[in-house]
């Protein structure tokens, strides 16, 4: 599969593969989205106007997706996923809690499934809040209670 250099972006955390066509090869973009679900460090990943249909919208939520703890953004915007590949992404939401925005502009989406896309990513953020907020008190805790020893 050819990427045009213009078009991949890469950094240990971050993959832009924006406008490569990816839609085209089925087997080559499974094969990417499995890749994709065994990574462990990527957080932002761009795959708009790839030409994605639904039936690859549902196998990059369903192989990618749904493996991959440490994807935080997503770009999908101006593919072809349809309802279809909506539902499911909705469905791996309520799975992998740390994708916290995903774009899906252009995407013949219905209002109501964007909706329900858009309520579980706000469930993930406001996860995540409480998670650091927990983490943030914890090491005060934690200071407070090695202070308290060393005064002892």
């Amino acid at each position: 599969m050819f990427f045009p250099t213009e078009s991949f972006e890469f950094s240990s955390y971050r993959l832009s593969l924006k406008w490569c066509k990816i839609g085209e090869k089925s087997e080559a973009a499974k094969a990417l989205f499995t890749a994709i679900g065994e990574n462990d460090s990527l957080e932002h990943l761009s795959l708009n106007n790839n030409g994605l249909m639904s039936s690859l919208g549902k196998s990059l939520a369903l192989c990618g997706l749904r493996a991959n703890m440490s994807l935080r953004i997503l770009d999908l915007g101006w593919n072809r996923l349809g309802e279809q590949a909506g539902k499911t992404i909705i469905e791996v939401l309520k799975i992998n809690k740390n994708i916290q925005k995903i774009v899906l502009d252009g995407n013949d989406i219905s209002d109501s499934i964007a909706t329900a896309i858009n309520t579980q990513l706000s469930h993930n953020v406001q996860l995540h809040l409480k998670h650091a907020e927990m983490v943030s008190k914890t090491s005060a805790l934690n200071k407070e209670l090695a202070s308290s020893k060393v005064k002892s």
